[in-house]
């Protein structure tokens, strides 16, 4: 667990336990005090060990440690003596750094730790500057002061954020989870006082105790600032909608019950409602994962994929003539200004006739497994794959799925491709950068790698194809795929310097395995950069 996003330092239980310490040192009466302290992860006792040691003691709880365990009787001595001789900064960087006591916080709190610890260490560099240096001055400033740290949530820790919708702003996370969403905001007045405006365009503060008793000028002032909290409402429900790369998960509890009428107690204009009332139609319902009854799934391409059990229906338009060859098959840029590599040379589509699996819903569902599966442990991967495909092809038939899974599989398993999926891997890279053009033109390139591997001295990058019959040798293969991977090569060379690129296409039929030769790849992205912008817009519109 990330925690929240932002931190009032004096609440942390880190900074509590410096807190606790400092007063115990100060106060040898302070039996409570020590009792934080001992259980606390700078000595690690347990309730169990308190017990030993309080109840039916006589005289303070220090004396009782003083004659049990040396070394926590010695480091408290030691402390004590640092605690009046150095300023706070000192003694806490003693405790902190020489004995250990960062460490052993973050052990137990969690790298959350880390930013309040930070935090409280430059809060006594503040103090120091401040006022005179002495540590019960230093605890006094910290408990008036309530300063807050504000966490560094866009690092990639393998770690759930707890965050508020403005701390969320600029972020995005593959998985969003709205856990509050059925309550609406409330007016809120300045010490119950409404402004309320004047006709010569001033306001005035208005004491506004209760709303069934506002005149006609105190309700249209509390109207507007209800409005106005409806309004921000509605934005912050934007932000949230739009932190999530691949799902978004919008949930609430209900805290009372519904009225007769109705069978829920959810508020109208509530963010769940509105989301609600925006997908209702095209959602549909389908088993909760993780717990009984059914929820809501909206996808943005439509309902369930599905494979086609019979004849797809024709095109509107008919398809231009499929070439002989598929390295005939001219090269698409988007733009002369810019190229998305993904979307050159995609052959014309011909439906199944004998009632396999639709490729195109083969070879989504291969991706995502390949995507997915590539970073766990192998001995999870074909389970995390099974419900997987429970999930997103529930109506896909059992044997069609099992053909997936067996050709992913076979790829994840492959001898010659574990450097791809090894800890330095990466799935669905975002590639993006630009290149410049023979004319002197920039060019900007933006697409998506199926893999990226950094090992060493070597940067590998690969492009997962599913075609049914994969070439057996290098030159079978279309020019419009080498374009493709001699554009990502020629970014990442840029953003990874001095190590060597090598480029693989990777036919998960079998899988067959054929690295491109970094001469081709020059020469096929010489010709890339080399068409001119004319001659680029007139094949995107006659490409199929």
């Amino acid at each position: 667990m990330a925690g929240a996003d932002r931190l009032v330092v004096a609440e942390h239980i880190a900074a509590l336990d410096l807190m606790a310490l400092g007063d115990a040192l100060l106060s040898s009466d302070d039996d409570l005090a020590l009792a934080s302290v001992l259980k606390s992860p700078l000595f690690g006792l347990t309730d169990d060990d308190l017990l030993r040691l309080c109840p039916r003691r006589e005289g303070r709880l220090l004396d009782v440690v003083a004659t049990g365990d040396g070394s926590i009787a010695e480091r408290l001595t030691r402390w004590r003596g640092e605690a009046r001789e150095l300023r706070p900064f000192d003694f806490y960087a003693r405790v902190l750094g020489r004995d250990g006591g960062r460490r052993a916080m973050l052990a137990r709190l969690g790298p959350e730790a880390a930013d309040v610890l930070d935090e409280f260490m430059a809060l006594a560099r503040t103090y120091e500057s401040l006022e005179p240096a002495t540590l019960p001055g230093f605890l006094a400033f910290l408990r008036r002061g309530g300063a807050e740290t504000k966490r560094d949530m866009e690092s990639g820790r393998d770690e759930v954020r707890v965050m508020t919708v403005h701390g969320a702003k600029g972020l995005e996370a593959p998985i969003v989870i709205l856990a509050d969403t059925v309550d609406l905001p409330k007016a809120r007045t300045s010490g119950g006082l409404l402004h309320v405006p004047t006709s010569d365009g001033a306001t005035v503060p208005v004491l506004a105790p209760r709303k069934p008793e506002d005149p006609p000028s105190l309700a249209a002032a509390r109207a507007a600032v209800t409005a106005r909290e409806l309004e921000e409402y509605r934005r912050l429900l934007y932000v949230a909608l739009t932190r999530a790369e691949d799902a978004l998960i919008v949930c609430g509890a209900e805290t009372r019950a519904a009225a007769k009428d109705k069978t829920h107690a959810r508020p109208a204009g509530c963010w769940y409602e509105l989301v609600h009332a925006a997908l209702i139609e095209e959602a549909e319902p389908v088993p909760a994962m993780g717990w009984e009854g059914e929820v809501l799934r909206w996808r943005k391409s439509g309902r369930t994929l599905a494979p086609a059990e019979g004849k797809l229906s024709a095109p509107v338009a008919p398809p231009p003539p499929r070439p002989a060859r598929l390295e005939d098959l001219p090269p698409v840029l988007i733009s002369t200004e810019a190229i998305r590599p993904s979307r050159t040379a995609a052959p014309a589509f011909r439906p199944p006739a004998d009632g396999s699996l639709d490729p195109r819903v083969r070879g989504d569902l291969v991706h995502r497994l390949l995507a997915g599966l590539g970073a766990l442990p192998e001995d999870q991967r074909e389970a995390a794959g099974e419900r997987l495909l429970d999930h997103v092809a529930e109506q896909v038939a059992p044997h069609h799925r099992a053909e997936v899974m067996a050709e992913v599989m076979g790829v994840l398993t492959h001898a010659p491709l574990a450097g791809l999926f090894g800890p330095h891997s990466l799935a669905e890279v975002p590639v993006v950068g630009r290149l410049t053009a023979a004319d002197g033109r920039l060019v900007t390139v933006n697409g998506r790698l199926d893999r990226l591997a950094v090992t060493g001295d070597r940067l590998i990058l690969a492009d997962f194809k599913t075609d049914r019959l994969p070439p057996q040798s290098l030159d079978r293969i279309g020019e419009g795929y080498v374009g493709q991977l001699a554009l990502y090569a020629a970014v990442l060379a840029r953003a990874f310097p001095g190590r060597t690129v090598e480029a693989h296409l990777v036919y998960t039929r079998g899988p067959r395995i054929h690295v491109l030769p970094e001469a081709r790849l020059r020469e096929r992205l010489a010709e890339r950069l080399a068409e001119p912008s004319g001659d680029t817009a007139s094949r995107r519109r006659d490409a199929p």
